[in-house]
């Protein structure tokens, strides 16, 4: 059953949280199943809101990320919400948190946030996590899709895995992204987490690189104490990816319609009320910020969204960014979190602290339309996966792209 609540201006609040699992079959889950689309993300913020709190969630999955994305980005890549809802029984148990648009004549729907969410995920209950198995979201998306007109599900960024628990969309036909995901648990004690990772040696180096970084002046890591600090760590952010991205090999996602302007709003609301969405940290030489580093936080986990250094070759000589990366590790160490991760992308700095996970997506039909669109972007999405394996052509398929851009 689909209840289309598509003008609906409030949603009511649902009754108390179950104490304990229950356990049932999956047929049985699937007949209870009730399915709501909501294609007003206010609508859906008292449900998302508990969900959050009932729920293992990245910072991608939160009701304030998502409401910033829908209302600065959204409207700049012609997406708009379609918010999924899983009622099993009479209380919510999962929501997918999705955006629909139109792809070469298919309405196409995919989780929000494009390629600045490095992981997406349903948001699921902790005490209904073993009754969401992977038919019961091909039945919710199928339910959902019929009444509003789906071609087809685009799903990607999925880990295989996500806090010691399968991900049900991983048995979806898929495809293999080449990019890994960078995670690792976390330790309230960061010397023992430092030597597990880092090792004698890999210490020692990092102590040093230090050391000549304070050589040249005072050095601290530190949040932004005020307001006018907050945005000159941000536009610092914005110019030294600039000037990295220079190179003609990458692309610069900052440079983007609307991108800048969903970074400042996170990083304004997070300052402002303490809500985590997009936390700075700047590494400061004296006077000049020679590195930044920011992420949001989940329930249990801190996920790493931008980094920058300083284009300075003394400076470059001896590593910033290990050297924030490493403050930033010891603060979330001793404030309690448990996972860290530093998402999709492979680089060397991310290796020296976490363990590669494999990521997929995947292409749901629900029309011979959908099925055609699917089949030209899986194709599409082999051939990056294929290319990704050959670093040298890789990049300059990038650089012929972004010239004829």
């Amino acid at each position: 059953m689909v209840m289309n609540t598509r003008n609906m201006a409030a949603f009511a609040t649902h009754g108390a949280a179950l104490g304990t699992a229950q356990s049932a079959a999956s047929c049985d889950t699937r007949s209870n199943l009730r399915v709501e689309v909501l294609c007003d993300y206010k609508a859906a913020e008292a449900v998302w809101r508990d969900l959050e709190t009932r729920s293992d969630t990245t910072v991608y999955q939160r009701y304030d990320w998502a409401r910033i994305w829908y209302e600065t980005l959204a409207p700049v890549e012609g997406a708009s919400p379609f918010i999924v809802i899983g009622h099993i029984g009479h209380q919510p148990a999962f929501l997918l948190a999705l955006s629909s648009m139109r792809r070469k004549g298919s309405k196409v729907v995919r989780f929000i946030g494009g390629k600045h969410a490095n992981i997406c995920l349903p948001l699921v209950a902790e005490d209904r996590i073993a009754q969401i198995d992977t038919q019961t979201l091909k039945d919710a998306l199928l339910q959902a899709g019929r009444t509003e007109g789906v071609d087809l599900y685009h799903i990607g960024h999925q880990p295989y895995r996500h806090a010691d628990r399968d991900n049900p969309f991983a048995a979806f036909d898929k495809v293999v992204e080449t990019a890994p995901y960078f995670e690792t648990p976390l330790s309230a004690d960061f010397e023992a987490f430092s030597r597990e990772k880092r090792g004698r040696d890999g210490l020692k180096k990092l102590r040093y690189k230090r050391k000549k970084l304070q050589e040249l002046g005072n050095l601290v890591t530190k949040r932004p104490e005020t307001f006018e600090e907050m945005e000159q760590v941000v536009e610092t952010f914005l110019e030294q990816k600039a000037g990295r991205m220079q190179d003609g090999y990458h692309r610069n996602a900052f440079e983007d319609e609307g991108a800048a302007d969903f970074l400042r709003v996170l990083a304004r609301e997070s300052f402002e009320n303490g809500s985590n969405l997009l936390d700075f940290h700047a590494l400061w030489l004296g006077d000049t910020i020679i590195a930044t580093f920011a992420g949001g936080l989940g329930n249990r986990q801190y996920s790493c969204s931008v980094n920058s250094i300083a284009l300075d070759e003394e400076v470059m000589r001896h590593s910033p960014g290990d050297i924030i990366l490493a403050d930033v590790l010891k603060d979330l160490c001793e404030d309690g979190l448990e996972r860290f991760d530093l998402g999709v992308g492979e680089a060397i700095y991310k290796r020296k602290w976490c363990e590669a996970r494999t990521m997929f997506e995947t292409f749901y039909a629900l029309t011979p339309k959908g099925a055609a669109v699917g089949a030209l972007m899986r194709s599409r999405s082999v051939i990056r996966e294929w290319l990704k394996t050959y670093p040298p052509l890789f990049r300059l398929a990038h650089r012929v792209l972004n010239l004829v851009s």
